[in-house]
């Protein structure tokens, strides 16, 4: 995390959306925000995914390989919902609900691709503040299927 505006490349990058630190905005003004578009810059700056555990992710600098470590990140939650943090990888859409449905996020509308009756969507950096429209109220389960890969 940028802190006294330092512009460096560190080794090493933690993004952690469930510690309070990442979200304090007492101690860091703008954090959150701040925090997702300084690892976006890093992950398309030389920086890849080495770990990655239900949506906390280590990032290091010159890293091209796949994720030595990974656990899914999963999401069970209703349409309408507003989720704070999605982590770059392959999602699949399981929709508890008859009706159509976009995905909103702070870096743009994410496009769903239907494949025989199975809603996919891919994430290439971080998503923050993402939001699921749709006309009908239902329930939506999101499991990361795979991480992102560094070459892609």
């Amino acid at each position: 995390m940028p802190i006294n505006d330092y512009n460096g490349s560190p080794s090493y990058i933690i993004d952690d959306p469930y510690s309070i630190w990442f979200y304090n905005t007492s101690i860091s003004p703008g954090s959150y925000i701040n925090f997702i578009g300084y690892s976006n810059t890093k992950l398309g700056n030389s920086y890849g995914i080495m770990y990655e555990a239900d949506g906390i992710a280590a990032l290091e600098k010159n890293y091209t390989e796949n994720p030595v470590y990974f656990i899914p990140y999963t999401l069970n939650t209703t349409t309408n919902a507003y989720i704070r943090f999605i982590p770059p990888g392959l999602y699949l859409i399981n929709m508890h609900f008859n009706g159509t449905f976009s995905i909103i996020a702070d870096q743009g509308i994410i496009k769903p691709v239907n494949i025989n009756g199975t809603f996919m969507f891919y994430a290439n950096v971080f998503l923050s503040n993402v939001h699921f429209s749709s006309k009908m109220y239902g329930y939506v389960s999101i499991v990361e299927i795979k991480p992102t890969l560094n070459d892609e």
